[in-house]
C-alpha cells in the first residue's frame, strides 16, 4: 500500500495557491544560491510541480524514485527505509522556502514599509544622508498614494516618527512641529482602527445576540462627536456606522455614511468600501427583520450602486451570498425584470462551485414571486448545495412557501419539520442567534397559517396571528406571512 502526498498537504496547499507567475518566479528564487543552496529541494519542487494537476495524490514512493534515480534503477527496486524520512526533510525545507517566497512576495507589495526598514537600517550605520534620501522618496511615494486606508495612516505615522528620529539625532529645533505630526498620523491610524473594531463587535452583538462590556466606548464616542467633523473621512464613516448600529438616530446616520461612501468612494480600495458597505447591508438586514421595511429600498441601493464597481467579487468571483440577497430583495420590492437581468448577466461571474446551485435557486425564488409555481419546483428541485448552511435555509423556506401555495398539505409538514430540524443549534452552531430566532419565529408562524387555512370558525387565532407576525421584533417573510392571512380573513 503507498503512502501519497495529497492536497491536504501544508506545502501542497501554499503550492496551489501560487499563480503562474508566482510558479515561475519561485523556480527562480530556489535556483539563487542566496536562498537555497541544495540541489535536491529544487528537484523535489521539479518533481511536484511538473505535473499538469498539482492537487492530484501522487505516492511517497514515485517522488523518492524520481529524487535518487542513482539508488533505484529499476521501478521495482524496493524503497530503502531511510529515504522516508529523508523525503520528509526535504518537503519540509521546501515548505520553509515556500514560505520565505511569500515573505518577499508580501515586501515587495509594501514598499513603504520597505522604506522605513531600509531608513532604520541606514541610521544604524550612520548613514544620515542617506536615510534622508530614503525618507524623502518615501513620502512622494506616500503622497501619490489615492486609497486612504487605516494602511495608509499606518505608513505615514511610520515616516513621520523616521523623521522625528532623524532630527532628534541632528538636534534640529523643529523637534516641536514634527511631533505635532507624529501624533496626528498615529491618532488617525488608531482611531481608523479602534473604530472598525467596535463596529465589527456590535455588529456581531447583533448577529449573535450577545452584549459584550466596552468600557472605553462610551467615552471615546464622546470624544469622537466633539472632533468628528474635523477628522479624515475614514474616521467620520466609521463613526457614523458605529452609531448606526447602535441604533442611535439611525436614519440620520445611515445616509450620512451614504453620502460620505459615494461622495469619497476613490479615496478607498475595493475591500474597503466593501466592508463598509457589509456593515450598511447587515443593518438593513436587521432593520428589515424588525419589520421597519423602507430598508429593503436601501438595501436595493446599495447593491445597484455597486454592481459595475466589481466589490461584490472576493477575488476573481462575484459573492455567491451577495448574489442571492440582491435577487431576494429585488424580488421583495418586485423588482422582477431588473432580477431576471440581474440572473443572466451576473451568473457565469459565480464561482463554477457555487454557479448551478445559485442560478436554480435564484431562478426559483423569481419565478415563486411571479406565480409560476411549477417553473419554482422545477428549479428547487435541481437545487443540490452541500456548502453553506444560508442556502439551505432559503431553499427550505422556499419550499414551505411553495407547498403552502400549491396546497400540499402533507409535504408542508415535512418541509416545516425539516427546517425545525435544521434550525437546531448542534446541527448549525455557524448561524447567529438573531438569524436562528427569526427563522425559528416563520416556522412556528407558517406552522399556524397552515393550520388556520383548514380550521373552521378561526377568525380570531387569524387575528391573534396577524398580530403575532405585524408585533415579532425579529421575522423573515413577515410580508408573505401577512399576504396569505388577508384571504384567510375574508373567508371567515
Amino acid at each position: 500500500m503507498f503512502s501519497m502526498i495529497d492536497n491536504n498537504n501544508k506545502l501542497i496547499q501554499i503550492l496551489l495557491s501560487f499563480t503562474k507567475k508566482e510558479r515561475k518566479r519561485f523556480n527562480e528564487f530556489l535556483h539563487s544560491p542566496y536562498f537555497n543552496k541544495h540541489n535536491d529541494v529544487r528537484l523535489l519542487y521539479k518533481i511536484l510541480s511538473n505535473r499538469n494537476d498539482l492537487s492530484k495524490s501522487i505516492s511517497k514512493e514515485r517522488v523518492i524514485r524520481k529524487l535518487f534515480p542513482k539508488v533505484y534503477k529499476s521501478s521495482k527496486d524496493p524503497i530503502r527505509e531511510q529515504d522516508y524520512p529523508r523525503l520528509r526533510n526535504l518537503m519540509n525545507k521546501l515548505l520553509k522556502q515556500a514560505e520565505t517566497f511569500i515573505l518577499q512576495v508580501g515586501r515587495e507589495k509594501n514598499t513603504l514599509a520597505n522604506y522605513r526598514i531600509m531608513i532604520d537600517e541606514l541610521m544604524l550605520r550612520k548613514l544620515y544622508d542617506f536615510s534622508r534620501s530614503s525618507l524623502k522618496k518615501g513620502f512622494k511615494e506616500l503622497n501619490v498614494q489615492s486609497f486612504h486606508t487605516p494602511k495608509y495612516y499606518y505608513d505615514k505615522y511610520r515616516l513621520e516618527e523616521a523623521q522625528l528620529y532623524l532630527d532628534i539625532l541632528h538636534k534640529n529645533r523643529s523637534i516641536k512641529n514634527n511631533i505635532q505630526h507624529v501624533l496626528a498620523s498615529l491618532q488617525d491610524y488608531s482611531f481608523a482602527n479602534i473604530l472598525r473594531y467596535y463596529c465589527a463587535a456590535v455588529n456581531q452583538e447583533l448577529l449573535l445576540n450577545v452584549h459584550y462590556d466596552f468600557s472605553f466606548l462610551n467615552s471615546f464616542e464622546r470624544f469622537l462627536g466633539e472632533i468628528s467633523a474635523q477628522m479624515p473621512p475614514l474616521i467620520r464613516i466609521y463613526y457614523h456606522i458605529l452609531l448606526f448600529l447602535k441604533e442611535e438616530n439611525s436614519d440620520y446616520n445611515f445616509n450620512e455614511v451614504k453620502k460620505l461612501i459615494e461622495s469619497e468612494k476613490d479615496s478607498f480600495n475595493s475591500t474597503e468600501i466593501r466592508q463598509m458597505y457589509n456593515f450598511m447591508i447587515n443593518f438593513c438586514s436587521f432593520q428589515i427583520l424588525k419589520g421597519n421595511l423602507k430598508y429593503q429600498n436601501e438595501l436595493h441601493h446599495i447593491y445597484t450602486f455597486n454592481l459595475t464597481t466589481g466589490i461584490w467579487s472576493a477575488g476573481l468571483y462575484f459573492s455567491p451570498h451577495h448574489f442571492y440577497l440582491f435577487v431576494n430583495n429585488a424580488l421583495n420590492i418586485k423588482r422582477y425584470h431588473e432580477v431576471e437581468q440581474f440572473i443572466e448577466q451576473y451568473k457565469e461571474q459565480l464561482h463554477p462551485q457555487f454557479q448551478t446551485d445559485m442560478e436554480n435557486l435564484s431562478y426559483a425564488r423569481l419565478y415563486f414571486a411571479k406565480e409560476d409555481y411549477k417553473n419554482s419546483e422545477k428549479h428547487l428541485r435541481k437545487f443540490l448545495s452541500k456548502e453553506d448552511f444560508f442556502y439551505k435555509i432559503y431553499n427550505k423556506v422556499l419550499w414551505i412557501k411553495l407547498f403552502y401555495e400549491i396546497d400540499n398539505s402533507e409535504k408542508m409538514e415535512n418541509a416545516l419539520e425539516a427546517l425545525r430540524v435544521y434550525l437546531n443549534p448542534k446541527r448549525n452552531i455557524g448561524l447567529g442567534d438573531t438569524f436562528r430566532k427569526a427563522y425559528f419565529e416563520f416556522r412556528r408562524l407558517a406552522y399556524h397559517l397552515w393550520k388556520c387555512r383548514y380550521e373552521p370558525n378561526s377568525k380570531d387565532k387569524i387575528e391573534q396571528l396577524i398580530k403575532d407576525i405585524d408585533e415579532s421584533s425579529g421575522l423573515v417573510e413577515r410580508e408573505w406571512l401577512r399576504k396569505k392571512c388577508i384571504p384567510l380573513m375574508n373567508k371567515r
